[in-house]
């Protein structure tokens, strides 16, 4: 059950500045900052695969710091129940797109259903609803995190935003719980990721349409719209895979499409290549490839795949190196850190740089193991 169940009453402005390590004086000024300047944002265009463009939305840094504590000091006392996924921290039960597809496994029908825009149909009258009558917020506490939360000029949810997916999350708060029951009694399967719902049933041949139909009718009661070119209808024929999130729904876990892990070994052997160039494996560029191929490697591992052990063992003998420059400064900034523990612990940046710090420690570790394990031994004091 979605449900909110805080530890300590937000019951007015003062106490949500409070809740964010603000003054009210400050706060105002934010407010003001948000409605008077056309800053408050950057624009980047995204490319998407069919050829058109995602514009995410950056908020400046004293805006994003806001709504940074927001993520960690308001919504971490939500409960999701399981068939949301995507951008919820639960260590024990990971929301990711592989979890998602995992629930959808020995499916003999499946249909998808795909929300137009959704981000953008996520507006400022639906995010105020959502503060006052999920979370039960005064009215001016809703309307204040309205404000921090909603883009100022178009009036809607900016994907971007730190406190976004979590909203996006709980858009559909009215009617998705009872929906999501009620298929289940039907022993049809519900998930929804963002922006894409998926439903299936075991029994080859079940007429999965009228199921998607219940669910078309209460997206648009809800004010959004269904995108019809990416939603489908697929039933199981033969050997003939169901995809769902990239991924070939398995008999009881997903399994990769034909060819996607002959492009994993490939970027393996392209950073083989690259780790063979001096000094290569500190740069910045490899550290970023390293990282995005682990990702894929690792996906092996959780799609049973078995070639997974050789490439983690590959990639493994080219993990990211520190250098000199970095291994200096390294030294300073968790001095620094120390100097300004007492003072600035509770401050985001100052725990993003300690992150940060223990990150490269970590890297360090390779090559300078007993030093880097001083150094973390000092940065776990700090946390």
């Amino acid at each position: 059950m979605l449900k909110y169940t805080p530890k300590n009453r937000i019951s007015s402005k003062a106490s949500l500045a409070k809740t964010l390590s603000i003054s009210e004086s400050e706060l105002e000024e934010l407010l003001s900052d948000i409605e008077q300047s056309p800053q408050t944002y950057s624009e980047l265009p995204i490319p998407k695969k069919n050829g058109t463009y995602r514009t995410v939305f950056n908020p400046n840094y004293r805006l994003k710091t806001t709504q940074q504590r927001i993520c960690g000091r308001i919504f971490p006392h939500i409960q999701f129940p399981p068939y949301l996924f995507g951008s919820i921290k639960d260590e024990s039960n990971p929301r990711d797109y592989f979890k998602c597809v995992q629930l959808h496994c020995g499916a003999g029908c499946l249909a998808t259903i795909d929300i137009e825009d959704f981000f953008p149909s996520i507006d400022k009258d639906k995010i105020f609803d959502i503060f006052l009558r999920f979370f039960h917020f005064p009215e001016r506490v809703a309307w204040t995190l309205t404000q921090i939360c909603t883009h100022p000029i178009y009036d809607f949810l900016p994907q971007g935003a730190p406190t976004s997916p979590i909203v996006a999350n709980l858009a559909l708060y009215k009617k998705e719980h009872q929906l999501y029951s009620s298929l289940k009694e039907k022993g049809v399967t519900y998930t929804r990721l963002m922006d894409d719902i998926a439903i299936s049933h075991t029994e080859i041949g079940h007429k999965i349409e009228r199921e998607a139909s219940i669910i078309r009718a209460t997206i648009s009661s809800q004010g959004f719209k269904v995108n019809e070119k990416k939603s489908s209808l697929i039933q199981r024929k033969g050997n003939s895979p169901i995809v769902l999130h990239g991924l070939r729904l398995g008999e009881s876990q997903p399994k990769l499409q034909a060819g996607q892990a002959s492009k994993v070994r490939s970027s393996v052997k392209h950073l083989e290549k690259l780790a063979s160039e001096p000094n290569k494996r500190t740069h910045h560029e490899f550290r970023r490839l390293w990282h995005s191929t682990s990702g894929r490697v690792n996906l092996l591992r959780r799609a049973g795949d078995l070639r997974y052990p050789s490439l983690r063992k590959r990639l493994n003998k080219i993990s990211p190196l520190i250098s000199p420059k970095e291994r200096l400064l390294l030294y300073k900034t968790v001095s620094k850190l120390e100097n300004k523990h007492e003072k600035y612990s509770n401050r985001h940046w100052y725990k993003k740089e300690v992150a940060k710090s223990r990150y490269l420690a970590i890297i360090m570790r390779k090559s300078f193991h007993k030093e880097a394990t001083q150094l973390l031994n000092r940065l776990h004091a700090l946390r």
